[in-house]
């Protein structure tokens, strides 16, 4: 008898555990990913709390500074981007990399011909705010923007080698997609 009730017990709560897992995992939205492109930045800070809420229609990241040159890395500091001022990578061209006259490397892009009306309407609208420039959830670089982007024409410089070879490896797939 002891048994049969302890069967009960285990199989009530198994049910229910298994419910509970059931509700939790629909209940649970997945969180979608940053589209690799170019944001308007609403503010930013070094303090998480200082920059929350974090309203509809925006993105939070964070800028570690992982694609810069250890000598450019600022400290780490979350930034807030706005998801209706997005600039999606959707190249006229393959993109193209290089070397500044410092030797340092550098990947050329040249926007499709509406992402590079978009990006001087955004640029040009928003001077002295800044950009982020992200690919695969991660910030780049985030730019104050001095003046605006004309002719859809971009370079991302001030990178390590190896962050500029992902770079350009992901502008590359996308671009062939």
């Amino acid at each position: 008898m002891k048994i049969k009730s302890l069967v009960q017990v285990v199989l009530f709560f198994t049910s229910v555990i298994g419910w509970q897992f059931e509700v939790d995992a629909k209940n649970t939205k997945k969180s979608e990913s940053t589209k690799s492109g170019i944001y308007l930045v609403l503010r930013s800070d070094r303090s998480k709390s200082n920059i929350e809420p974090i309203l509809s229609g925006e993105r939070l990241l964070i800028d570690d500074g992982r694609f810069l040159e250890e000598s450019e890395r600022d400290p780490q500091e979350y930034v807030v981007v706005q998801e209706k001022s997005f600039i999606p990578f959707k190249l006229d061209q393959k993109p193209v990399e290089g070397y500044t006259d410092d030797n340092k490397p550098k990947v050329y892009l040249q926007f499709a011909s509406k992402q590079a009306q978009d990006l001087d309407a955004l640029t040009g609208n928003n001077l002295g705010k800044r950009i982020a420039i992200v690919i695969d959830d991660q910030i780049v670089s985030c730019h104050k923007i001095r003046e605006a982007l004309k002719g859809g024409k971009m370079q991302i410089s001030r990178c390590t080698k190896e962050s500029c070879k992902l770079i350009f490896s992901d502008l590359l797939k996308d671009h062939t997609n």
